[in-house]
């Protein structure tokens, strides 16, 4: 029985992983295309707010079609309404869709837009790395000698990816995009929010099952970008600047069909990842996700002729990945849990 729930669990995450990796692709391209082209162009403060735009669209386009292809499929449309209704298990999500969501998608597709989808991706491997410290502050999760190695390793391999000399450089070059700082900024929070994101979404799941719970992450995500951050930033920017943008994105035909694309290969690989983590356990889970990196990259340089990617960036996710597996595999069994608390 173990065994079955093993090979799924690897089946399912493996899945995940190439799905993860491809999604890239879309959230690169569509800096390519207007009304994209001109804000990255631009840069500054015009590119903040495509990035504010294009992130609430991503979290409605995955909350409707993991809605229609994922809980409706699966026979769960009814339970998806009453888990969202009903606190014990909507909080776990709600929590979720805030570091995952408003920080970590926003802070990734702040990193693509200013910096490049193949740092996007490769930074994010931290994600290991502030989930086991979260979890260990706040949780009380146990670490291993073997977690203590691999979390030095993500470390090294955090730093190779960041290539801090070359980041400085770039920051410092008056002929650099306006604000590639915040590019930095953005893979950084992607890694914070991602980690912790991992850890609420797995007390989500041992209230609620997969299949009836994955788009409540995104329906709160939603309603915190459409109800509040979208007319915040149109109150800074001004309504008519910030409204017309999100427009001509909502309608752009070209847009659109990315938009689709990205739902469909991140949003099922988020959605498959979790359902991975119920069949071996989260640890296990990332150590194996880890290869969605090297897709990711493959992928860009195969769909984006003359994507350029540093060695700095390729040694580094190496690190990563090797930091991420020491960290989390374990020898003898599958672990749904290494909890100590009460989930309340």
């Amino acid at each position: 029985m173990k065994s079955d729930r093993a090979r799924w669990g690897f089946i399912w995450i493996t899945i995940a992983s190439i799905l993860w990796g491809i999604s890239y692709v879309p959230k690169e391209a569509i800096w390519l295309i207007e009304p994209m082209e001109t804000l990255w162009e631009n840069g500054g403060a015009d590119l903040i707010e495509g990035t504010v735009a294009i992130s609430a669209i991503q979290a409605l386009f995955f909350a409707v079609i993991l809605f229609l292809l994922w809980s409706c499929v699966n026979g769960k449309p009814r339970e998806v309404c009453r888990n969202f209704v009903h606190w014990p298990i909507s909080k776990w999500f709600l929590v979720s869709a805030f570091f995952g969501g408003l920080m970590a998608m926003f802070g990734s597709t702040l990193a693509t837009a200013f910096v490049g989808a193949d740092y996007a991706s490769a930074i994010a491997l931290l994600s290991a790395l502030t989930g086991a410290i979260y979890g260990r502050i706040l949780f009380k999760e146990k670490v291993t000698h073997l977690a203590i190695i691999g979390l030095v390793i993500l470390t090294i391999g955090g730093v190779l990816v960041l290539d801090p000399i070359d980041m400085v450089h770039e920051v410092m070059n008056p002929e650099s995009k306006d604000g590639v700082w915040l590019g930095y900024v953005g893979g950084i929070l992607s890694a914070i929010g991602w980690g912790i994101e991992s850890c609420y979404n797995v007390r989500g799941l041992d209230v609620a099952d997969n299949e009836a719970s994955t788009p409540i992450r995104y329906g709160w995500e939603c309603i915190i970008w459409f109800a509040i951050l979208m007319p915040v930033t149109g109150a800074i920017v001004g309504f008519d600047t910030f409204y017309s943008i999100f427009a001509e994105c909502i309608l752009s035909p070209d847009v659109f069909v990315l938009m689709i694309f990205t739902a469909l290969s991140l949003g099922i690989a988020d959605s498959l990842l979790h359902k991975g983590y119920s069949q071996m356990g989260a640890g296990r889970g990332l150590a194996i996700n880890s290869i969605y990196v090297p897709v990711s990259l493959v992928a860009l340089w195969v769909f984006l002729k003359d994507y350029e990617i540093s060695m700095w960036l390729i040694v580094g996710t190496i690190v990563c990945i090797i930091g991420t597996v020491v960290m989390y595999w374990e020898k003898d069994e599958i672990q749904d849990s290494v909890r100590d608390v009460d989930l309340g």
